[in-house]
């Protein structure tokens, strides 16, 4: 048996991406979720995505007031979700699926939505308006654009459990080809991001081997004092004042 903090971790949702970044599988019955906790489980989703989480509560069964914030959504095999208006297009990571057991899944609307249950089954959830850190593609409808977010909140929640901070502008200098990082005191490592407001919307940087969202990500090893450059292969399509970068730094515990 294992134990971690779900606020740490993710709940279960987080349990269970630690486990795929480990090689291993977690089948239902390796993991369950008390219903009155539900609610609680849905904020810790937001939080260890690095969000300002309402607290968590039922879904109702039928519309309510459309809200324009992320969705952390928690929901049992049975539970049927939908959103008004239905006509509304949503992306949630992972998608929202039947399941032996409880699933969870973090959702963002192109416009505001009421998620609302149709049936007895138990569903929660909790909401979070977008971090200064995803700003730059607040308001974007773009499906392409959408998908990124919860696929951002994703990164986010990796980098969590490893003890990394999202940051943006301080230590951060734009150019052309990527950008240059400084290292700051009391921090030993970064994974930088740049977000702009076209395709490719989300430029992974590195210092070596290229990656994508959803794969493991580039952690660079950087000192106080010292500065590192990181570029895209091709270089980002997008100038550098249209361009914000993410920089996630760990804190050291040297």
């Amino acid at each position: 048996m294992a134990a971690a903090h779900a606020d740490r971790v993710g709940g279960l949702l987080g349990t269970s991406e630690s486990a795929r970044e480990a090689g291993l599988t977690l089948g239902p019955e390796t993991t369950w979720l008390r219903p009155g906790d539900g609610a609680w489980e849905a904020s810790a989703i937001l939080h260890t995505s690095k969000l300002d989480a309402s607290a968590g509560s039922a879904v109702a069964a039928e519309p309510g007031t459309a809200d324009p914030r992320v969705t952390a959504l928690v929901y049992s095999a049975a539970t049927r979700l939908k959103w008004a208006p239905d006509s509304t297009a949503v992306v949630c990571d992972p998608p929202l699926a039947a399941s032996s057991a409880f699933a969870e899944s973090v959702c963002n609307a192109i416009s505001p939505v009421a998620w609302w249950r149709d049936g007895d089954a138990p569903a929660y959830a909790a909401h979070a308006a977008l971090p200064f850190w995803l700003s730059t593609l607040d308001g974007h409808h773009e499906p392409d654009a959408m998908a990124r977010i919860p696929e951002l909140l994703a990164l986010a929640r990796t980098l969590a459990r490893r003890g990394f901070e999202p940051t943006v502008l301080e230590g951060v200098t734009e150019l052309p080809t990527g950008v240059r990082v400084a290292g700051r005191a009391g921090e030993d490592a970064v994974v930088a991001v740049g977000l702009a407001p076209r395709p490719p919307w989300v430029i992974p940087y590195t210092d070596g081997d290229a990656w994508e969202l959803g794969e493991p990500p580039r952690v660079v090893e950087l000192q106080p004092g010292s500065s590192v450059t990181l570029t895209e292969s091709p270089p980002p399509n997008t100038t550098v004042d249209k361009r914000r970068t993410v920089v996630f730094r760990r804190v050291s515990h040297l």
